[in-house]
């Protein structure tokens, strides 16, 4: 006999007879998995999460073969990107950039409502532009750290992860000032937003250096001085990218509005 649907299984009994047993696709179940899998400590997200405040841990384990309790460093890193395009429209840079897009706009459109329409519109396409920067960015950032690692072991792929890994947390960070920005945005003024914004962004820099540091003390086994000294290259190399990502296409954009 054989089992047609997908969703079905054949089992023999003990009498020869043949059972199916159907997998149970209720909401209910779903919701239960969902919940446990949140609440549950030593799931592979809570693992990961934990991995992730232990700088460089990840990418040795990963690199060791000792990966399988957490989640990919490819698909950790998708998430966190996904998420920071959803929900991380607020953050310093981006309130910034609004700022520049709005005066730029302002001198080229006729009315403020039709200002505010074509900001949203040109806002969207330096966010999608962005997604496609840094994207690259990753493999460069892996490429920069694999130059700097020490010779004599293989270097471009246990870079390319600590790189994954540390753009994952560069993402969530971000993401979460942006939520903080998003939820306290009607509190304050102005200028009080961007003074917050200000203060996220370098407190996200302080954060970011103080990680990369760590983890090339893990991964790379560099004496503290070299760890501090390479990781601040590196966040300048990274800042660059950063501001490029979004600087690139507002300046296309005005140059386009311009010649337009």
């Amino acid at each position: 006999m054989t089992c047609v649907s997908c969703d079905d299984s054949c089992m023999d009994t003990p009498g020869g007879s043949r059972t199916e047993s159907r997998q149970d696709l209720s909401l209910r179940r779903f919701v239960r998995q969902a919940f446990e899998d949140l609440t549950n400590l030593d799931s592979r997200i809570w693992l990961t999460m934990r991995g992730l405040a232990r700088p460089g841990h990840l990418a040795v384990e990963w690199c060791e073969g000792r990966g399988h309790r957490t989640l990919p460093p490819v698909r950790l890193y998708l998430i966190a990107s996904a998420l920071f395009f959803l929900f991380g429209s607020n953050n310093g840079v981006m309130l910034w950039t609004s700022a520049d897009v709005a005066t730029m706009l302002s001198t080229k459109t006729d009315s403020d409502l039709q200002s505010r329409f074509l900001q949203d519109a040109v806002l969207y396409r330096i966010n999608s532009w962005t997604a496609v920067i840094r994207m690259a960015s990753v493999v460069l950032f892996g490429l920069l750290l694999a130059l700097l690692a020490p010779r004599g072991s293989p270097r471009v792929v246990p870079s390319l992860v600590l790189g994954t890994y540390y753009y994952t947390v560069s993402f969530l960070l971000a993401t979460l000032s942006s939520l903080a920005l998003a939820v306290t945005g009607g509190l304050f003024d102005e200028s009080t937003l961007n003074s917050l914004a200000t203060w996220l962004v370098n407190t996200e820099r302080l954060l970011m250096l103080a990680w990369i540091v760590f983890a090339i003390r893990v991964a790379h086994q560099r004496p503290w001085p070299a760890a501090i000294a390479l990781s601040l290259l590196i966040l300048l190399v990274d800042a660059f990218l950063w501001v490029g990502a979004f600087g690139i296409p507002v300046g296309f954009i005005e140059e386009t509005l311009d010649s337009g």
